[in-house]
């Protein structure tokens, strides 16, 4: 098959001595040029090219209205796929569409250095749980709401009243009737302070008659002590500082509570020490209320996206805890 090469007006033309391999002839439609290459070639009595499979000249006007009716072709199926894009991300993920509609996602924080403090100068809240849902709110395209409890036991009292949508707290299987918990962001270990001069080394010289352990109450070291303790008395506060301030008045021998928490009251308490090894290993996750499956599948890809991303650890140094690592990547199906 021949093809005939058409230039338009009298802009160069780079095949000017030499035709495109495979074409018949370069027709010139319009302008100065292909009226001279016409005068040239009838004086030297030959005949102009005509362009096979094209008209030798192009009428402008017809030639610009079909380009315009082409640039409306483009765009309408351009907006058609820019607007599909735009529904589709309206209507969101089917998982978190009541989020979605709401507008917001309602999370509930513990104070707990684990989860969230609060600047005692500015009253700002941060903290790792603050971190990871922000970045929630973010993914589902909804704004953050924070609910606030005095201490992570307690944010299960908002349930009832569904007062929140997500929350961080560690998997206990005591909680398992009433919330579904995501795979593991965080680990570490229950563990003890004690003070400085007390005669308890381990975590085997704890659970013994006389021995007093202070706890937040429903906690979950307090539940997980509930199950396991078999001569120590649990003596229960209503949050991380009365616990400490129990054992610093000497009210109770040992304070129990997440590694990491620990660590950041032992500065607080000059004559205090944390314990090397633990009594449980423990993992921090998202948690939903009970039955809401769909969104407890969101949000476990989340956590295994904020793993992968960095986001966990970033979470972790930019809070400054320790005796805390990420999670290991779970497999989700």
């Amino acid at each position: 098959m021949r093809l005939g090469v058409v230039v338009l007006g009298d802009q160069p033309l780079s095949h000017d001595r030499k035709l495109i391999p495979g074409a018949d002839a370069v027709c010139v439609a319009g302008g100065n040029m292909f009226k001279e290459r016409q005068r040239k070639r009838l004086a030297a009595g030959r005949r102009a090219p005509v362009c096979r499979g094209a008209p030798s000249m192009i009428n402008r006007r017809g030639l610009m209205k079909r380009r315009t009716l082409l640039a409306m072709m483009i765009f309408a199926i351009s907006a058609e796929l820019v607007g599909t894009r735009v529904l589709d991300a309206q209507q969101g993920d089917p998982r978190v569409m009541g989020l979605i509609k709401a507008h917001k996602i309602r999370a509930a924080v513990g104070m707990n250095p684990t989860i969230a403090l609060k600047d005692l100068v500015t009253g700002e809240l941060r903290g790792p749980a603050l971190d990871l849902a922000r970045a929630l709110a973010d993914r589902i395209g909804v704004k953050l709401i924070t609910v606030e409890y005095p201490s992570p036991g307690l944010v299960l009292q908002g349930i009832e009243r569904q007062a929140w949508d997500v929350t961080f707290l560690v998997i206990d299987p005591g909680r398992a009737d009433a919330v579904d918990f995501s795979t593991p962001y965080m680990e570490s270990d229950f563990t003890y302070l004690v003070p400085v001069g007390s005669p308890i080394g381990n975590v085997a010289d704890v659970d013994r008659p006389g021995i007093r352990i202070a706890v937040v109450r429903n906690d979950a070291s307090d539940l997980s002590l509930s199950r396991s303790l078999k001569h120590a008395e649990l003596v229960r506060a209503d949050d991380i500082n009365a616990a400490v301030e129990l054992l610093r008045t000497g009210q109770v021998q040992a304070a129990a509570a997440p590694r990491p928490v620990l660590l950041v009251e032992s500065t607080k308490l000059a004559s205090s020490r944390v314990l090397d090894d633990g009594f449980a290993k423990i993992s921090w996750a998202v948690v939903v209320p009970k039955g809401q499956t769909g969104l407890l599948a969101y949000v476990s890809e989340f956590v295994e996206d904020a793993k992968a991303s960095g986001l966990v650890k970033r979470t972790i140094d930019a809070n400054r805890l320790r005796g805390v690592k990420v999670a290991p990547i779970s497999a989700i199906h």
